[in-house]
């Protein structure tokens, strides 16, 4: 097919483009087509032939010719000469070449810029029933060029054209249906117009109406399942955007019926197609392994070639492979490289997790200073976890002056956007009155918007304020409901605190079996007020078979894990000799333990090692030290001694 030159003003270039196409199925001659194409690629007899036969008038090539004329870099001169042949045609009547002619007027090549001849020409066109030029027409009258812009008139060249099937005219008269110019407004003939552009192929038409139908708008009704063939057209002409669209909706099952399997087939199109962001996806896509078997290996090469193309999401995902190790070797410096190139993009997360490392010293040297910088950053943006650090910074005073008021204004800013952990920092410094004034109720209000958002330690308080009627009023039923919470999350002290009130029917229904389960929970974590608990029911047989030996084992761990109780018990045991050697010494280690954290039986009982001498040198001084620490405390045997002593 010839393609000729177009020029610079926007009617021609439509004019001459559009006529380009036009003439191949305009009525001439196979012959005469197949001479003007090889005279366009230099054919030098058949370019003879075609000036031959438009000499002796045969209007076609006369119109052929001028085409040929103006192909490739034409000279004044050429140009000069394809007027003149298409004006030959246009007098004789010849609509093409009318059309032709029109467009040298109105881009003034080959003949003086005149828009009013050009209108004059394309009127002569058009009123041959020629669509181009109908369109032409419509669309001088649109703009007023060489006519007084007239909508009316706009319309009406536009419909001629378009009841013709000219699809680009079709797509303008719905425009002027959408919007009421030259014509009554009138959404439903716009969409009607619209809808027959995109049948015929109008790419803008068909956009609008896949972008119409999956959001709704003024013009176009949300319609997910006329969106979905819609997108499925253009995506099955290459476009990536629609490739990708249709990959989203297939795995959501968004106006198609949901297929992980399809959803990666049209990804895999667009990622192939060199998109950056269907490539992110593809590589999300294979690391889950959905609709497909996974393959982190594949994964990454996916990331890594959007991250290439400067794709900040991308770049953002392989940092995090190479910190997790996933298909590729775990490799902090390779992490710290692509959080970096995203931080410097301006993407909040990157710049959190490039905090992190600097915080941490992992794949670069620690620097708490570059932390609070890219931290800062982040927050800056918005980044809730940012803002939480950065106010971790400030009370600490790690990377930057320690500051609690700065510290409770980004606390804030993080709590007020739902961070829960934030908010329950920001409670504590309402109770202890850092960076704010003191304000406990203030506190209190804080603390409950971190348990109601989830924080497991706010829940567990929480639960503690409604036990003991601090600030809210008591009520174990809510007390047990918070620690149920709390517990679910694996927080141990509130998986301790159910047991005991299920132990209790405080709250809740009592139930042995769910007690020994919950404290269990907890004393398999180290939970040494727990494992004292749990001791108890095995040596009793409460809620589990009696265990004396397991028993005997849990002490001890609760002891190993500093519970008084627990120390003082097994120190007993060693000075009388129960179920292990007597071992005054070692009684003495466990007593002193207790003692220190100020168990008031334990201070007797050290007391009372001292005066005996047993297991340490005898040591009256220390013994009546210890005696009235005990008695202090109320300790009965403690302040009978004492009183004996006094007597004595």
């Amino acid at each position: 097919m010839l393609k000729r030159t177009t020029g610079t003003l926007l009617a021609w270039t439509v004019v001459l483009l559009l006529t380009a196409g036009s003439f191949a199925h305009a009525g001439a001659a196979d012959e005469l087509e197949r001479l003007a194409n090889a005279a366009g690629e230099g054919d030098a007899a058949a370019r003879a032939q075609i000036e031959h036969r438009a000499g002796a008038g045969e209007v076609q090539a006369q119109y052929l010719l001028g085409v040929v004329y103006s192909m490739g870099e034409p000279s004044p001169a050429d140009l000069e000469a394809a007027v003149g042949w298409w004006r030959k045609g246009a007098v004789q009547g010849h609509a093409e070449s009318q059309l032709a002619l029109a467009g040298a007027y109105y881009d003034g090549r080959g003949v003086s810029e005149d828009p009013v001849q050009g209108a004059a020409w394309l009127h002569k066109a058009a009123a041959q029933g020629l669509d181009t030029a109908q369109y032409q027409l419509g669309a001088v009258y649109d703009l007023g060029l060489g006519v007084a812009q007239d909508k009316v008139q706009a319309a009406e060249w536009h419909r001629k054209a378009a009841e013709q099937g000219y699809a680009e005219a079709q797509k303008r008269l719905s425009d002027l249906y959408f919007a009421g110019e030259g014509v009554a407004q009138d959404k439903a003939q716009g969409l009607q117009w619209l809808r027959r552009a995109a049948e015929q192929g109008h790419h803008t038409a068909r956009l609008l109406l896949a972008f119409g139908h999956s959001v709704g708008d003024e013009n176009v009704p949300r319609d997910d399942a006329q969106a979905a063939i819609w997108w499925h057209t253009l995506a099955d002409n290459g476009m990536q955007f629609a490739q990708e669209t249709l990959g989203e909706w297939y795995r959501s099952g968004r106006g198609v019926a949901q297929d992980h399997a399809q959803a990666v087939a049209w990804y895999r199109r667009a990622a192939e197609g060199g998109s950056a962001s269907a490539q992110r996806m593809l590589g999300v896509i294979l690391l889950r392994g959905e609709g497909t078997a996974r393959n982190e290996a594949e994964a990454v090469m996916w990331f890594r070639k959007a991250a290439e193309q400067g794709f900040v999401g991308a770049q953002l995902d392989l940092g995090n492979i190479y910190f997790d190790g996933l298909g590729v070797a775990q490799d902090d410096q390779q992490a710290v490289n692509w959080y970096r190139k995203a931080a410097e993009l301006g993407h909040a997360t990157a710049q959190n997790n490039l905090a992190v490392m600097y915080h941490d010293g992992r794949g670069v040297a620690q620097d708490r200073a570059q932390a609070a910088e890219w931290y800062r950053k982040a927050a800056e943006q918005g980044h809730a976890s940012a803002q939480d650090a950065l106010a971790n910074l400030y009370y600490g005073g790690n990377g930057v002056p320690k500051d609690h008021a700065h510290a409770a204004e980004w606390y804030r800013k993080a709590a007020e956007q739902g961070y829960a952990r934030a908010s329950y920092s920001l409670g504590v410094l309402y109770f202890n009155g850092e960076g704010v004034p003191r304000d406990p109720v203030e506190g209190l209000a804080w603390q409950r918007k971190a348990a109601e958002q989830g924080h497991a330690q706010a829940q567990y308080e929480w639960g503690l304020d409604h036990a003991r009627g601090d600030g809210v009023e008591q009520s174990m039923t809510q007390a047990a409901a918070w620690f149920a919470k709390a517990a679910a999350q694996g927080y141990v002290d509130a998986q301790f605190a159910l047991g005991i009130l299920h132990y209790n029917g405080e709250g809740v229904t009592k139930d042995l079996a769910e007690a020994v389960r919950l404290v269990a929970e907890a004393a398999e974590q180290d939970h040494a007020e727990a494992q004292y608990h749990l001791a108890y029911f095995y040596a009793n047989g409460e809620g589990v078979a009696k265990d004396e030996a397991r028993a005997r084992a849990l002490v001890r761990r609760s002891a190993e894990g500093g519970h008084a109780d627990a120390q003082h018990g097994l120190g007993l045991w060693y000075v009388h000799g129960d179920g292990v050697p007597q071992d005054y010494a070692q009684a003495h280690r466990w007593l002193l333990e207790a003692a220190r954290q100020g168990h008031a039986g334990a201070q007797y009982d050290v007391a009372v090692l001292y005066f005996n001498g047993h297991g340490v040198a005898r040591d009256e001084a220390q013994g009546r030290i210890w005696l009235g620490r005990s008695a202090r405390q109320g300790y009965p045997l403690a302040q009978e001694a004492l009183s004996d002593m006094r007597r004595n």
